[in-house]
């Protein structure tokens, strides 16, 4: 699925989202790659210019040894001037990165089976909810619980994907 303009366009005016553009277009491209997702305070929208880039992604068994050393200016638009790699086990790494431009990201790649993935997909949809609830509570409105359904079924969408979750993907 093609990254969202809208999605990428609510993104605050900053530096670092030429890097998240070029990434997010460039991994929209990979067939290895699975999942993508922006953490930290880019996904809390409260990023500023001295914020990192915080990007994970999912792949496959067999194509997780090639996210050891990617093609930084194929992928990120810059090239890596300082990197550090983080292992965890034999399943995720983490690269943090600073960039040619003075960016800092940090880049995770980890194995991922589809079934990893839809317990991703109700993680963000459980948490949603929860979220839901609180601003509707900090905002006084009136009917929490149907702010929360709202959200929640707006992810009702993964459940058809059931059917052979124990497949990677």
């Amino acid at each position: 699925m093609p990254p969202s303009s809208t999605s990428l366009a609510s993104l605050p005016n900053l530096p670092q989202v030429s890097c998240i553009s070029h990434a997010a277009r460039a991994l929209d491209r990979r067939q290895d790659v699975h999942a993508v997702w922006l953490g930290g305070s880019f996904a809390r929208g409260d990023a500023d210019r001295f914020s990192d880039v915080d990007m994970r992604i999912a792949v496959g068994r067999d194509d997780l040894n090639a996210w050891q050393e990617p093609d930084w200016p194929e992928l990120l638009g810059e090239a890596a001037v300082g990197r550090q790699l983080l292992r965890f086990a034999e399943t995720s790494f983490l690269h943090h990165l600073i960039l040619s431009g003075g960016t800092i990201s940090v880049l995770g790649a980890s194995l991922a089976t589809r079934r990893d993935i839809l317990g991703w997909i109700r993680l963000v949809r459980d948490e949603v909810g929860s979220v839901g609830r609180s601003l509707a509570a900090a905002h006084g409105f009136a009917y929490p619980q149907e702010l929360e359904q709202t959200v929640r079924s707006c992810w009702a969408a993964d459940e058809p994907l059931l059917d052979g979750a124990d497949e990677t993907p």
